[in-house]
């Protein structure tokens, strides 16, 4: 997505009010975990910590009045940039996935929406965040953790190098 979108906005380059804006979110509290298609033959949740998904609406607007080439949404999102680059940074998300997938209940696969629309109860919020202040301060400080990290090894090979 990122290559094709940046292949359009040079394509626009000539079009100065044409503005073509990437929005990168962190997990988002929708009923897509919920309502979309599941196949993985386990119950799929999100990964805390969950973000509110009005942030990503209000970010989108943002982008429409004030365009920027990229946007990211919730912490998450910018530590993921920043460990993409990272050897091995693949390999890990990959196997932070299949372990999650694992240790998930097992569930009859869905098709969910995919076909049809979801019946039952339409709303922006899955339920899914945890409103424990706790916890969030918990994952808070990991992440930063996780971050402090990540800049520390980051210098470690500028130096070397």
């Amino acid at each position: 997505m990122r290559a094709f979108a940046e292949s359009l906005q040079g394509e626009l380059k000539h079009w100065p009010d044409i503005h073509v804006c990437n929005v990168y979110p962190a997990v988002m509290d929708t009923p897509g975990f919920r309502d979309g298609s599941n196949y993985t033959g386990r119950a799929v949740k999100p990964v805390p910590p969950v973000y509110n998904p009005r942030r990503a609406a209000r970010t989108i607007v943002n982008l429409a009045r004030y365009p920027q080439p990229s946007a990211y949404v919730g912490l998450p999102a910018v530590l993921a940039r920043l460990a993409y680059g990272m050897p091995g940074y693949k390999w890990l998300n990959a196997s932070l996935v299949n372990l999650a997938l694992k240790r998930a209940r097992p569930m009859a696969n869905s098709s969910g929406n995919l076909y049809a629309p979801a019946s039952g109860e339409r709303r922006i919020d899955g339920g899914f965040r945890s409103t424990d202040k706790r916890r969030k301060a918990v994952m808070a400080a990991t992440l930063g953790g996780a971050l402090i990290g990540f800049c520390l090894s980051r210098r470690r090979r500028q130096r070397q190098d």
